[in-house]
């Protein structure tokens, strides 16, 4: 281990939530020595921050029967700034899609366009300049109201939905690389074979929440959610599984009494409410670990010789 892997390893620790007192106490045990210890603490940044939950939660993973309702009482209480988020960004999205399918409508059932005037070498290049601007835009419009909904969740409604807004077009580049690195590696598990990439999907689910919550900026944010699922890859599937079931069932039992506009309520309420199930499983995960530190350091002494390089 360098001296790079060794603040890799103080990152690692603080995004588990270990308190810097007992990552300095398993380093000690492991023979650092106090001035590389020290020098390791000052270069690395951007330590997590406890929250007032943590208290609540450092006891025991909790169970989905009591996941459910802890993720309840969340949404339950800031309820009404979740809900105008979550329609916030549902509207911002369907205008987007609007504004450019827009041109494309006048062009068919006013102008008359058919198939071959598309196709048509003056048209064909604007058409496909026009369908990639709105792709791209789709993406950053979506990304945006997904990143602003995170954003108020995470601040447990402690936050204007105009604040959060603006707080996600902000910080919109580094959660859109996380989701690059995200995609890219779980696409490469579903193409290797279905099922890495499903363990890859449960290693990383935690990434955006890393981000939004403690700050961890790529390679970091996945670092930290493998190191929070490591140990608990079935638990945690599980645990997912039951959520996304559960609000599938909502969804389902509300289209059918409710035709068309239900799906539209059930969009609005289980989308912050499926993000406050998870940043709970979270804050659990973050809040045990904290409470029950994970120490697997590399002794010292066999790796001097490397350190000794590092410095020089």
């Amino acid at each position: 281990m360098s001296f790079d892997q060794l603040k890799n390893f103080v990152t690692t620790q603080r995004l588990s939530g270990v308190s810097d007192e007992n990552i300095k106490i398993a380093l000690r045990e492991k023979h650092w020595r106090e001035d590389l210890i020290a020098k390791s603490f000052e270069e690395e940044v951007n330590p997590p921050r406890p929250t007032s939950s943590e208290l609540d939660l450092s006891t025991k993973l909790l169970t989905v029967g009591e996941l459910v309702p802890a993720a309840w009482n969340l949404f339950m209480k800031n309820a009404k700034a979740y809900m105008l988020c979550s329609f916030a960004t549902m509207l911002a999205v369907l205008l987007t899609i609007a504004l450019f399918v827009a041109p494309i409508i006048y062009d068919v059932f006013v102008l008359r366009f058919t198939f071959n005037d598309f196709t048509s070498s003056s048209v064909l290049p604007i058409l496909i300049l026009h369908s990639t601007i709105g792709l791209l835009s789709l993406i950053i419009v979506s990304l945006w109201g997904t990143l602003a909904l995170y954003t108020i969740v995470a601040h447990e409604g402690e936050m204007t939905v105009r604040h959060a807004f603006k707080r996600a077009w902000e910080r919109l580049p580094g959660f859109f690389l996380i989701g690059i690195l995200t995609t890219l590696i779980t696409l490469a598990g579903f193409i290797v074979f279905f099922i890495p990439g499903l363990i890859f999907s449960v290693y990383l689910s935690f990434a955006s929440l890393a981000y939004v919550v403690h700050g961890s900026r790529g390679k970091a944010a996945l670092l930290s959610s493998l190191t929070l699922v490591h140990g608990r890859w079935w638990k945690t599937f599980w645990r997912i599984l039951s959520g996304g079931v559960l609000a599938y069932c909502v969804s389902v039992v509300a289209s059918s009494i409710l035709p068309g506009l239900g799906a539209i309520i059930a969009k609005i309420v289980l989308s912050p409410m499926m993000l406050a199930y998870m940043y709970v499983i979270y804050q659990n995960y973050m809040a045990f670990d904290k409470a029950h530190p994970k120490e697997e350091v590399v002794d010292a002494r066999e790796i001097e010789a490397e350190v000794h390089k590092s410095e020089n």
